[in-house]
This record gives structure tokens, C-alpha cells and sequence, in this order.
């Protein structure tokens, strides 16, 4: 079965997230937990729909350890596929972070299905390696590429045909 791409699942998954942002905003507080975490869940699942990078420094360590692309190798393939069983070495990394997207989805005020369909959009995920993943801090990222950049974390050019 051919990965759905981002551009097909977005449309979709926009119009879920504008009734659950209407249904978060009228529910009382002791039910906008349940309604936020099921948003969290909904962006992180996004990870399926895009076609993750991988940083040079992850591709080298890759290289080494002889393991085939890790374009093509998803955070369930870490342990036995990359030969990680720890996740000592990888680190699958959402680029843009979910909480960051969920924040700009519900923030919105006046939200509608091209505003959400965009922030979707913003899904970004890659393979670095964990020594990388030290360089970042924790918490919202106003420009992550930028960020990225400014720690030397490159990602590889996309591999022909993706």
C-alpha cells in the first residue's frame, strides 16, 4: 500500500481538528485535556504522511553501521531494521514540533479549514542522531530550520524518486 502524502491527508485531517478545536473551546475545563491530547495524537500520527530526512551526521553513523537508507526506515524499524535497540543512537525527531503545530491550531482565532490545512502542512520529521538531538532544546521552537541550522544539523538531499 503507497504512503498517503501529506497534501492528501491534511485536507482530511484539517476538518477532524476544526471541530475538535470548536468542541475544545465550548467544553469545560475538565474535558479539554482529553480533547487536547486526542489533538496531540491526530498531528503526531501525521509522521505517516510525510517523507521524513535524515541529517548527514545520522546517514554517516548509518553508512558505518551498514544499514541501508534511512529514508526509508520508520521510528518502529529503530530497534531490530537500524540494529538501535536502545534508541541510544538514533532519534527520530518531529522538526517542527507536534505541541508547536496543536499551539498554532488552537490559537487561531478565528480557525477555519485552510488556516489548520496549513499548519498540518508544517509536519516535518527526520532522523538525527541523539548526539544532535542534544543540541536542541526543549520546548517551542519559533523557527526550528533556522534553529537547526544555527547547531549544524544538515539534512541530506532527498534520494531520487521520493
Amino acid at each position: 500500500m503507497a504512503r498517503l502524502d501529506i497534501a492528501d491527508a491534511a485536507p482530511v485531517m484539517a476538518r477532524a481538528l476544526l471541530a475538535m478545536v470548536q468542541v475544545h473551546r465550548a467544553a469545560p475545563p475538565e474535558i479539554q485535556w482529553n480533547i487536547h491530547q486526542a489533538m496531540l495524537l491526530m498531528i503526531r500520527n501525521l509522521e505517516r504522511c510525510v517523507q521524513h530526512r535524515v541529517s548527514i551526521a545520522a546517514a554517516e553513523m548509518a553508512a558505518k553501521m551498514g544499514i541501508p537508507d534511512l529514508h526509508t526506515l520508520v521510528w518502529r524499524d529503530q530497534p531490530k531494521k537500524m540494529r538501535d535497540k536502545d534508541r541510544e543512537i538514533f532519534h527520530w525527531e518531529h522538526v517542527v514540533q507536534v505541541s508547536d503545530i496543536q499551539k498554532e491550531v488552537l490559537s487561531e482565532p478565528d480557525p477555519d479549514l485552510a488556516k489548520i490545512e496549513a499548519s498540518l502542512k508544517k509536519t516535518f520529521l527526520a532522523w538525527i542522531l541523539k548526539e544532535e538531538d542534544k543540541l536542541l532544546p526543549r520546548g517551542p521552537r519559533i523557527d526550528p530550520f533556522r534553529l537547526y541550522a544555527e547547531k549544524g544539523i544538515v539534512f541530506a538531499p532527498l534520494p531520487s524518486g521520493t
